[in-house]
């Protein structure tokens, strides 16, 4: 037998991002997130950490944005103000009732695959509103 020295490499370190439509003061409002990012560097051992935006502090800082869900974020226009949709948001992880697929993958997709994800999310709805 031979022994084996293995190397693990340090994890790149995430910062994710997001504002806040009341002040992280708030008890049952603004305590959540407050709550989430103080457990994230924990949980992570301290590759992953969220900056919390106060409400009118944002200037620039969001990359990704969410309000609700990516049609009615559309309809507010978050895709003029972000680059990217950021769905499903961590407060709202079980109410997805559309799927996003590019369309050049879509169309690079056979007629039995797309009829597979089509097949499939009726049938996730179904089940969610049933």
């Amino acid at each position: 037998m031979t022994a084996t020295t293995v190397t693990l490499q340090a994890v790149d370190r995430v910062l994710l991002k997001t504002p806040i439509a009341f002040g992280s003061h708030l008890p049952a409002l603004g305590t959540p997130i407050k709550w989430v990012s103080e457990q994230l560097p924990i949980m992570s051992e301290g590759s992953i950490k969220l900056k919390i935006y106060e409400p009118g502090k944002l200037v620039g800082a969001i990359d990704a944005t969410e309000f609700s869900q990516p049609a009615i974020d559309q309809r507010l226009g978050l895709y003029k103000i972000a680059k990217y949709n950021y769905f499903p948001c961590w407060h709202q992880q079980a109410t997805i009732f559309e799927l996003l697929i590019n369309k050049d993958t879509w169309k690079g997709m056979s007629k039995s695959q797309q009829a597979i994800v089509d097949n499939t999310c009726k049938a996730s709805v179904t089940n969610a509103v049933a």
